[in-house]
């Protein structure tokens, strides 16, 4: 066989045994997904961020996920395909989105900040669920059809808060906090919009 080939079946390989692997971490952040689940949670009390083991191989997950993800788009360039590497794609934002979601609520927990419905902590984390959805949908259009897996994921993703922010979370606000948050996704969501015609990221590339 072809290097090219015999590489993309070793990439394969690799990506269902880190996946097997990683697994009970990654369910473990999805479990904690919610702002006020991972209350025992600590970077800085019992034992220290060395000590959290979550952390640890979440940070190694990310970093060998990002390479196999480079190695998958240089195969797909040497067999002139633009099929996108989906799964990839998805296990390596979705880990990205988990991970940090967890590291922000284990910080609240060092700093003492109690779940509140649209507390300090709901706040945080969906507004970083925001701005990596914009991110992605930024990356897909400016790097064409390599990046389109992005581009995908990242409008469901921006959709996911959106509907959150508009269903749930402003019925439990106040009138002046409502007005703060639908002015300041506005805002954003406007400042994305410019960013995206000044730079000219939405003209036609025939290439």
């Amino acid at each position: 066989t072809n290097k090219a080939t015999s590489r993309g079946t070793l990439l394969r390989f690799w990506c269902v045994l880190l996946a097997v692997g990683f697994v009970p971490t990654f369910l473990y952040f999805v479990s904690n997904l919610a702002p006020g689940v991972a209350d025992d949670e600590h970077f800085w009390i019992g034992g220290g961020l060395l000590a959290n083991w979550h952390i640890i191989k979440t940070i190694f997950a990310l970093a060998t996920i990002f390479i196999g993800l480079s190695l998958s788009r240089n195969i797909q360039i040497q067999e002139k395909t633009d099929r996108p590497s989906f799964l990839l794609v998805i296990f390596w934002y979705a880990t990205l989105l988990l991970f940090v979601n967890f590291c922000i609520i284990t910080f609240a927990n060092d700093m003492g900040v109690e779940f509140a419905t649209w507390g300090p902590r709901a706040v945080a984390t969906t507004f970083w669920w925001i701005l990596l959805a914009i991110w992605m949908i930024t990356l897909g259009i400016r790097e064409g059809h390599m990046y389109r897996s992005e581009k995908l994921l990242g409008l469901l993703l921006l959709f996911i808060p959106i509907f959150k922010i508009g269903f749930y979370d402003l019925s439990a606000m106040d009138s002046s906090k409502k007005t703060i948050v639908l002015i300041f996704t506005g805002i954003l969501l406007m400042a994305f919009s410019y960013m995206l015609q000044v730079k000219w990221l939405l003209k036609d590339n025939k290439e």
